[in-house]
C-alpha cells in the first residue's frame, strides 16, 4: 500500500467523532483554593455537589482545608461535569470514554486534555460543537484563577 488513508469505520459505526484536544495552563497560576474561593465556586451547580463532598472528606480526615483542593483539579472536575451535561457529547457508553486529564507538563505549560466524543460525524457540526466547548472553557478559566499559557513576544 503506497497511499495513506483514514480509517473512518469506527466513526461510522459509533456515529460519533472524537475530540482529543488540549489547552495549555500556565503552571504559575496553579495553587490551592482558599475556603472563601471554594464557597464562591459552589455557585456553579455542576461542581457544587463535588465541592460539598470534598469538604466533608476534609472534615472526616481532619485535614488542613487550605491544602486540600487545587484550582486546576477543581477546574478539571468542572470541565468533566460540563461535558457530561452537554447534550452533544456521548457520555453513557463505556466504549467511548469521556475524560479530562492532565498530561505531562511541558515548557509551554500544563496540558489539560479534553477527550470526548461528539454525537455527530458531520464535520461542520462537529467543529461548531468543539468550538463552543472550548469557548466556554476559555471564558470560565478566570473564575478558577487559572491562566492560559501564552508565549511572551519580544
Amino acid at each position: 500500500m503506497e497511499d495513506s488513508f483514514k480509517n473512518w469505520r469506527g466513526m461510522i459505526e459509533t456515529k460519533a467523532r472524537r475530540i482529543a484536544r488540549s489547552i495549555l495552563i500556565d503552571q504559575h497560576s496553579v495553587r490551592f483554593l482558599k475556603k472563601e474561593e471554594i464557597d464562591y465556586l459552589k455557585k456553579f451547580s455542576i461542581i457544587s455537589d463535588y465541592l460539598i463532598n470534598r469538604e466533608e472528606e476534609i472534615k472526616i480526615k481532619n485535614a488542613n482545608p487550605d491544602k486540600f483542593l487545587t484550582n486546576i483539579g477543581t477546574f478539571r472536575i468542572y470541565i468533566l461535569n460540563y461535558l457530561k451535561n452537554n447534550q452533544n457529547i456521548v457520555n453513557n457508553n463505556y466504549d467511548l470514554p469521556l475524560m479530562v486529564r492532565q498530561l505531562e507538563p511541558t515548557p509551554y505549560g500544563i496540558p489539560l486534555q479534553i477527550y470526548a466524543f461528539v454525537k455527530t460525524t458531520e464535520l461542520l457540526e462537529y467543529e461548531q460543537i468543539q468550538s463552543d466547548i472550548f469557548d466556554h472553557i476559555l471564558a470560565i478559566m478566570p473564575e478558577f484563577d487559572i491562566r492560559l499559557y501564552q508565549v511572551i513576544s519580544k
